[in-house]
């Protein structure tokens, strides 16, 4: 009876140590996620903010520029017309709003990318062929004023995750059409489901001035422009905040050929992130 008891409180010893063992085993590979994941998020901060300090100098030393050139311009004497009075004048003042715009907007993305970053994703299905009815419906005005079209092209399948964050991705990638039009024909727009091996979702494709193949990955950076600022405004921030976004519901984006040398763009997300239309 004896070695019976000794025998249970041995096996029992060993079901324990197992048990806290294979706890043990968990705790550190859950470990090992969180911490690859926080240096995952660390590095593309690092990366963020380096970018951004770099550029936002850019139109700050435009600023600078410029106050100096007038501040020259004032004490000029010997007769020679004073600033404020002439078209030179008021030339550097418009560059001096420029530069200012342009800084308002790289930190007005850098907020937003920040606030995108801390935003709950609730476990809820959203209606993509509503959102984007809603969405087309808010262009509409703009659509009528360069004769464009836009149209749903097909049943989207629903997204789970945040309806105002989807709501923002549909609103900017709209936008980027009208912005990047083609002046030499009628913008189109259609936005088609999406099912592939990154999963479902949608595709956005339009007409526009699309973006050459080996150029298509440095437009998610923040402040990549293709163009100059002055030719289409914009923060550079519009596809860096959406791929964000997608990334924050599990998914995927990226960008493919167009209609007529356009561009298209494919948000995917996995088969836990997506579910059949809801109508």
């Amino acid at each position: 009876m004896l070695a019976l008891f000794c025998l249970w409180g041995w096996i029992r010893s060993a079901i324990k140590a197992n048990s806290q063992s294979g706890l043990l085993k968990d705790a550190q590979a859950r470990i090992v996620v969180l911490e690859t994941h926080l240096a995952s998020v660390r590095n593309e901060a690092d990366q963020y903010i380096q970018t951004a300090a770099h550029d936002m100098q850019a139109p700050l030393r435009h600023v600078a520029g410029f106050v100096q050139i007038l501040s020259g311009e004032m004490k000029k004497e010997d007769g020679e017309k004073a600033p404020g009075n002439g078209a030179e004048s008021e030339k550097y003042f418009e560059y001096i709003l420029a530069g200012t715009r342009r800084m308002t907007d790289m930190v007005s993305g850098l907020v937003e990318w920040g606030r995108i970053g801390k935003a709950e994703i609730p476990d809820s299905l959203v209606d993509m062929n509503l959102l984007f009815e809603n969405a087309l419906k808010a262009i509409r005005p703009e659509l009528a004023m360069i004769e464009g079209i836009g149209e749903i092209a097909g049943s989207l399948p629903a997204v789970r995750g945040s309806r105002s964050l989807l709501e923002k991705i549909a609103a900017a990638l709209l936008q980027n059409c009208i912005r990047y039009r083609c002046p030499d024909r009628l913008l189109r727009i259609s936005i088609q489901p999406f099912a592939g091996r990154e999963g479902t979702g949608f595709r956005l494709v339009d007409n526009g001035l699309g973006i050459e193949a080996e150029k298509r990955e440095k437009v998610f950076q923040p402040f990549q422009r293709l163009h100059a600022y002055d030719k289409i405004n914009g923060s550079g921030m519009g596809l860096t905040l959406a791929r964000k976004i997608v990334e924050r519901h599990q998914g995927r984006i990226f960008l493919e050929d167009g209609m007529q040398g356009g561009l298209a763009v494919v948000a995917a997300f996995g088969n836990h992130n997506s579910a059949p239309p809801l109508r």
